[in-house]
């Protein structure tokens, strides 16, 4: 089984997305060889294809003009290549999927899957064009479980729900503490307006006495900046990028994990805090209740009250026996989103779905 994969970037460039792919290809291609069209980033093996290398397509808006831009260059690249694939599967958004059937003639392909890695929104792009251009897929992906039940009521049949893994650095390091000396608060997430950490701001006021530490970076840093200095707050600290190793020492010197976006699938970060055995404390974006469990795994706020989201980040902070129960509930349930379990779990539902073709 041949796959040809498809999304614009590929790791080092930062994003949930990004990793998901790096990882599924490099363990679905020591069985099936998977080749992988891409405009940014590093190859993941030496059959991947780059498209117009030296013009960065992530960074033109609006996205369907890069998409475009990326799929018109990705089938010329096809027609002179000339080979054979039997699975195409394409990564991203509605406008992806305007060209899977032109992909799947040129490749002479069995099966179309799309893994659908964003929030199902009532807007005209997912109401109408992503439900539209679904009759051309066979098999879908969904890593958030709104995004699943949204697409199941449109096509019934063949559509999953399938968080992303995590790297096995984060089960390396959980050792066994409760975190009790801790005030620390910690968010990791990229920094754009739909990932709301403007709120954690107020929350971070009705706090003074805990320390919020903010890991990432993006076009919403200059705002940070910019709310931390007017509302001088002396307990919110941006750390920028950093390294998975950094990323599990400031989790380790945390006693829970925030979250605050409007929309999500299922944040890797997330589910690598709670491997940590963090308790979470998140917006309910994306269905994040099908995971997170009050007082089992964390709490999950379903409106943006930041007095609701000082409630439960307290509760966390000066109960440490909830602590330890969530720590192990949160480690054990875990334990089945190792990338290898991910990876063997899509790459088993493609090669049944395959064989039925």
């Amino acid at each position: 089984m041949k796959i040809l994969r498809f999304y614009i970037s590929l790791f080092p460039k930062k994003g949930g997305m990004e990793k998901h792919i790096s990882c599924l290809s490099s363990l679905q291609d020591k069985d099936h060889p998977t080749t992988t069209f891409f405009n940014y980033g590093t190859k993941i093996s030496n059959k991947d294809v780059r498209i117009l290398s030296g013009i960065p397509l992530y960074k033109i808006h609006p996205a369907f003009i890069r998409f475009f831009i990326f799929y018109f260059f990705s089938i010329l690249k096809l027609l002179s290549l000339q080979k054979k694939y039997d699975v195409i599967h394409i990564h991203g958004d509605w406008s992806s999927l305007m060209y899977a059937s032109i992909l799947k003639k040129i490749v002479s392909g069995t099966l179309v899957v799309f893994s659908f890695h964003g929030q199902f929104t009532s807007n005209f792009r997912h109401r109408v064009l992503l439900k539209y251009f679904l009759k051309n897929v066979n098999l879908v992906f969904a890593t958030g479980y709104d995004s699943f039940k949204n697409i199941y009521k449109h096509k019934h049949m063949n559509v999953y729900f399938q968080p992303s893994g995590i790297s096995d650095v984060f089960f390396k390091n959980n050792t066994n503490h409760l975190f009790n000396k801790s005030s620390r608060v910690v968010t990791v997430a990229n920094f754009y307006t739909v990932k709301n950490l403007s709120f954690i701001m107020k929350i971070a006021k009705e706090c003074p006495q805990l320390d919020f530490i903010i890991i990432g970076d993006g076009p919403e840093k200059k705002n940070l900046q910019y709310l931390i200095i007017e509302n001088k707050l002396k307990n919110v600290l941006l750390r920028g990028y950093l390294s998975s190793e950094l990323i599990i020492k400031e989790c380790e010197n945390s006693f829970c994990f925030l979250l605050t976006s409007f929309f999500e699938g299922t944040p890797t970060a997330i589910l690598e805090a709670m491997a940590l055995g963090l308790p979470i404390v998140t917006s309910s974006a994306g269905g994040i209740e099908a995971l997170v469990k009050d007082y089992r795994n964390g709490f999950v706020i379903h409106d943006f009250d930041e007095k609701k989201y000082k409630n439960a980040i307290e509760l966390l902070h000066f109960n440490s026996k909830l602590r330890q129960i969530i720590r192990n509930n949160n480690i054990l349930l875990t334990k089945q989103f190792s990338w290898q379990n991910i990876a063997n779990n899509i790459t088993g539902i493609i090669k049944r779905e395959y064989e039925k073709n």
